[in-house]
């Protein structure tokens, strides 16, 4: 079946929508939440994927959860959201699939609109749409400031910027298989999922209408020095692939930033030894020698940004 019959009374395309989740109690309301923001959307019927994993899962929400219209609840015992990412992806059976975060939400024409842009006469097999972050102190602010100039090159733009979130994405489930979510690395799930998909040559379509909510934390994964140290080897084994060669350019001036930014945060942690193995490979290119030179000066004396010797 790839229809549905809406409460209105109306066709609408079936989409299987995975939340991994550690399923404890503490993520209840969140997860809650998120999974009501898939059961009231319009022009389109939302089936819940719930990949409970971890050794924190709290029965009773699961049991909560399976009681739930249009639900699944899938049980993995290891705790792993690229694995949690994978054994969803596996478990669809609709013609259409989405991630959605259990801290996030879609708003009311999430699919609807993402539905839109790829029933197009392009047929895209992915789409990847716009969104807005909410602040800890309840502001907002959109994602992107465009998602036009992705579609132009979005295998070059994602070394600048990963177009592709968590909950951004709507593909295709015949177009796009189970590979693209195998085996995605612990930190960059969703950038490494972009980078197949568009290094495969997979056409993709871009929504500009936020579709999405996602909250900030302040103890994200995205902000932790872990995240930076690893993010260097991360776009070291990119480059590992077959790319054009502006492509290759690109991904090579983002090592050298990453490596500086590596090297900046080790040193403000007092980790000087890491940083500056972090600085000398950010030198390895003439483009590297020009942008992070002077940060040497710092390294040996321990300056503040700004400070003179």
């Amino acid at each position: 079946m790839t229809t549905a019959t809406t409460t209105a009374g109306t066709t609408a395309a079936i989409v299987d929508v995975i939340i991994p989740t550690t399923c404890d109690a503490a993520r209840a309301q969140s997860l809650l939440r998120a999974v009501d923001s898939l059961l009231d959307q319009r022009g389109a019927v939302a089936r819940p994927v719930i990949v409970a994993n971890g050794p924190r899962v709290e029965p009773r929400l699961m049991e909560r959860l399976a009681t739930l219209p249009r639900v699944r609840v899938l049980r993995q015992e290891e705790g792993s959201l690229p694995r949690a990412i994978h054994t969803g992806r596996v478990a669809v059976r609709a013609p259409f699939f989405a991630f959605l975060d259990d801290d996030d939400a879609y708003m009311p024409d999430a699919l609807a609109q993402r539905l839109e842009r790829l029933q197009a006469a392009d047929q895209p097999d992915a789409v990847a749409s716009n969104g807005y972050s909410v602040r800890p102190d309840g502001g907002r602010r959109l994602l992107f400031a465009a998602m036009a100039p992705f579609a132009a090159d979005p295998l070059a733009t994602l070394a600048d910027t990963n177009w592709l979130s968590s909950c951004g994405g709507l593909y295709r489930t015949a177009a796009v298989t189970v590979e693209p979510f195998a085996a995605v690395p612990k930190f960059f799930e969703w950038t490494t999922v972009a980078f197949r998909l568009a290094q495969r040559g997979h056409s993709i379509g871009f929504v500009e209408e936020p579709t999405f909510i996602i909250t900030e934390t302040p103890g994200s994964l995205s902000r932790s020095l872990a995240y930076d140290a690893a993010a260097p080897d991360f776009v070291r084994g990119l480059l590992g692939h077959s790319l054009p060669p502006h492509v290759r350019e690109a991904f090579r001036r983002k090592l050298v930033r990453l490596e500086h930014h590596a090297a900046e945060r080790h040193l403000g942690h007092g980790n000087r030894l890491a940083a500056l193995v972090h600085h000398l490979r950010s030198l390895a290119t003439p483009y590297g020698l020009r942008r992070n030179a002077s940060f040497t000066l710092r390294l040996l004396t321990g300056l503040p940004p700004g400070a003179t010797a």
